[in-house]
């Protein structure tokens, strides 16, 4: 990974750091899903923010379309806009990652994507957490998945329902109450939206690129962190919301690629996500209730 510009990264409680954004918006999205997770990137506390890095991960999308989405909310900081149409399926989330770090020249890089919604005080309550701390942190919260019906059984199009609700009008929080999802408080272990020093990222030696699959790049990284000894705090509030949307999900191709290029899931045993609703992970739990033949 490039090291970023910055005198020093380990700062007490009450310093001042400024912040890169990193916005990811990916093939399996649509849309739609890009104007409700950019607006609300644009109502996010930005004082401290440098740039917003932007990255059209080989979408279907013209960058033209892009824009157009982006153009409804403009941010009052630059957008580095990077539109990639490179065709490689193996360029998922730990590329894109990197990706973006590699040109953060903030001492913190905030990270988000396109399905996800964040609660209005997301930023500045991750920014509070991290710069409480006593070193260099990860800081996440809990998130909501709007994927699943009553029974938790079935994926729906939740996107579709969730804007009759009047979130923008109301508030992010008022989806978890009102659209089926799963609470998930397992953030410390699998993050979707999170505030990391780019130096502890670096140190990690950024995300592995040799897992692509869905099901374990992000989990494996905060693994990665925790090993090295960064602190990982997850606020117990549900401060970001994740969109539904079709994507390839293979247990059996996320675990083989896990053991051909890192280890096993009993390697991660001790570091598995847990839900409320359930003892298990999300990944288990699902596996369960997957259809045999």
């Amino acid at each position: 990974m490039v090291a970023a510009c910055y005198d020093s990264m380990t700062t007490g409680p009450g310093t001042e750091l400024k912040i890169d954004i990193g916005f990811i918006y990916f093939r399996t999205l649509t849309l739609d899903h890009l104007d409700a997770a950019w607006f609300s990137l644009s109502q996010q506390d930005l004082s401290r923010v440098g740039r917003v890095l932007f990255l059209d991960n080989n979408t279907n999308d013209a960058p033209a379309h892009i824009h157009q989405v982006l153009d409804r909310y403009p941010l009052p900081v630059p957008v580095a806009f990077e539109s990639d149409k490179h065709g490689d399926p193996h360029r998922t989330h730990s590329w894109s990652v990197n990706h973006l770090a590699r040109t953060v020249s903030a001492p913190l890089f905030f990270f988000t994507r396109a399905d996800y919604i964040l609660d209005a005080d997301c930023l500045h309550q991750f920014y509070d957490e991290r710069i409480g701390a006593e070193q260099p942190s990860f800081v996440t919260s809990f998130a909501y998945h709007m994927a699943y019906d009553d029974r938790g059984d079935q994926r729906i199009d939740a996107f579709r329902d969730i804007e009759v609700h009047r979130w923008r009008e109301r508030g992010a929080a008022v989806l978890l109450d009102e659209v089926n999802g799963w609470r998930v408080d397992s953030s410390h272990l699998d993050a979707g939206v999170w505030l990391l020093d780019i130096s502890e990222f670096n140190r990690a030696g950024g995300l592995n690129e040799q897992l692509s699959a869905w099901g374990y790049q992000q989990t494996v990284f905060q693994k990665t962190l925790r090993d090295q000894g960064t602190p990982v705090r997850c606020l117990p509030q549900f401060l970001y919301f994740h969109q539904h949307h079709a994507a390839p999900r293979s247990y059996d191709l996320a675990r083989a690629e896990l053991a051909r290029h890192w280890g096993t899931v009993e390697d991660l045993a001790t570091f598995r996500p847990s839900v409320t609703q359930f003892t298990g992970s999300v990944c288990d739990e699902l596996d369960r209730r997957r259809p045999r033949d």
